[in-house]
């Protein structure tokens, strides 16, 4: 996937296309936005362009650095995602032991932080030591929903980038269009999901949709009952109605 892929962040994809085409892009950065609007996709893809055999302004995907990254497997670079509650120091003593290293295959050494809110106090001054004195040919992203939670003095250090949810309408068209969803499941998933595209297709592979049709045949059922019950002529379609509110 290339940045053309990614939906809805325009301004924050052609910021950092500009720094590239400038050769201004090393040193830190926070993306920082609602959860699933894409950032993690925009800082993998960012990496894979600064080591893309093809040299472009977008990945190529075909070369063997670009699929290396999309397998977590090229060794300059390092995401940082922690199963638990917070991030440890002995986290950043990697990263620091590994940035002053030269890149071993590519241009650049990226090193992306997912959840970076959830750095210890003892892990956000590490960090800070580095971010003061960035190493050479390398890139540090800081990912977070949570901006407000980061040490002031990192904030100061990064370039920030702000991501925003779609439109819900927006967002409603493309999981239609492009992921064959009918469209009373489509106008649900895109008003549940908040206009966050990551969010509304973890959400279609799970039994939320199955679920919510369950319970409007059942309310239904029993709305077309109470209609009949009370002899009212002329009772709406419940059926589609109610998808509508859903």
């Amino acid at each position: 996937m290339s940045f053309k892929n990614i939906r809805g962040q325009d301004k924050a994809i052609n910021i950092l296309k500009n720094y590239i085409a400038q050769s201004r892009l090393l040193g830190s950065y926070i993306l920082t936005g609602p959860e699933g609007v894409g950032k993690q996709l925009v800082a993998l893809n960012l990496a894979k362009t600064l080591n893309c055999q093809d040299n472009g302004a977008e990945p190529c995907d075909a070369c063997a650095s670009c699929q290396k990254i999309d397998k977590n497997q090229h060794p300059d670079v390092h995401v940082i995602a922690c199963a638990d509650s917070q991030i440890q120091i002995e986290y950043i003593r990697q990263l620091q032991s590994r940035s002053s290293l030269k890149p071993y295959e590519g241009r650049v050494k990226v090193f992306i932080i997912n959840d970076a809110h959830r750095l210890t106090a003892e892990a956000s001054n590490a960090l800070l030591k580095i971010l003061e004195e960035p190493p050479k040919n390398t890139l540090i992203i800081l990912i977070t929903d949570k901006l407000n939670l980061l040490f002031k003095t990192i904030i100061s250090r990064c370039k920030i980038l702000r991501f925003s949810p779609l439109i819900r309408t927006e967002l409603q068209e493309i999981i239609s269009r492009d992921y064959g969803v009918d469209k009373a499941s489509a106008h649900f998933l895109a008003y549940f999901s908040e206009g966050r595209l990551g969010c509304a297709l973890r959400l279609k592979d799970t039994d939320i949709l199955r679920e919510k049709n369950r319970v409007i045949d059942a309310f239904g059922q029993s709305l077309t009952k109470t209609y009949e019950n009370l002899n009212i002529q002329g009772k709406p379609e419940i059926r589609q109605n109610l998808n509508i509110l859903a």
